[in-house]
């Protein structure tokens, strides 16, 4: 897996999906915790609402994770935490 660190995003992402169990949410939550890869974006059903209810955004998890690296850019990681205690706190209505 410490090989991954040297890869670009894209390519880390995809050889970490190769490994069994592993998809695009815990693909991109153990390149953004553990392999310095600010720019992913884990996308479960929290944050698929979250990002609808913020900036009306839908579609499956790869739309919106490209869509969040336009809004963010390379830290999208950082948002999409920030996001989700934002909304864990009650702060968004309705999700």
């Amino acid at each position: 897996l410490y090989s991954l660190k040297g890869l670009n995003y894209d390519t880390a992402l995809e050889e970490i999906k190769k490994i069994k169990g592993v998809g695009d949410k815990v693909g991109n939550c153990i390149l953004l915790f553990s392999m310095n890869k600010y720019e992913a974006f884990p996308v479960d059903i929290w944050m698929k609402r979250i990002m609808g209810k913020i900036y009306g955004i839908k579609g499956k998890p790869e739309d919106i994770r490209k869509k969040s690296e336009k809004i963010y850019g390379k830290y999208s990681g950082f948002a999409q935490q920030y996001l989700f205690y934002y909304a864990s706190q009650g702060k968004l209505k309705d999700i």
